[in-house]
């Protein structure tokens, strides 16, 4: 009778030791994936244009090809070449709450041409804005960017 008694305790026992270090294992596992997703997160959204706040187009090589001239060019399709070969009279990268906006427009003649690049950092979406003599082509990867008051003057 004790010797049955005694096997069902340590039984119980080597149960539960057992059952502790498997959930000990579970937590580990879960913030390690966290983790890894939370680094993941920030490499996607850093980018030429996040790191150059307060510099100008021509200054950082903005068309050569990065991920992000690559995503224009998708993006705007056939006006992509003339975006770019227009784009010369420049304001420099400006931000607000994670937006950030560039302009260019055709040298000595922006009402005719006028292309505003607006991007989301936060939801990792980019926007072009091409005023060609009024007439005005919008291009958005995913949803429209809202700009606020004070970042449309900058």
């Amino acid at each position: 009778m004790k010797k049955t008694i005694l096997t069902i305790l340590i039984l119980t026992a080597f149960a539960i030791s057992c059952k502790r270090k498997s959930e000990e294992s579970k937590n580990n596992t879960k913030s390690f994936k966290v983790e890894q997703q939370k680094e993941v997160t920030s490499q996607i959204h850093q980018n030429i244009i996040t790191k150059n706040k307060g510099k100008y187009a021509s200054e950082i090589n903005f068309f050569d090809k990065n991920n992000i001239s690559l995503r224009l060019k998708k993006l705007t399709g056939v006006l992509y070449k003339e975006m770019v070969k227009n784009f010369n009279v420049q304001t420099p990268i400006v931000s607000e709450n994670s937006i950030y906006k560039l302009t260019g427009c055709l040298k000595h003649n922006c009402p005719a041409y006028m292309v505003t690049i607006l991007y989301d950092s936060k939801g990792d979406n980019l926007n072009v804005l091409i005023d060609e003599n009024g007439k005005l082509a919008k291009f958005a990867e995913k949803d429209k960017i809202k700009l606020t008051k004070s970042l449309k003057i900058k």
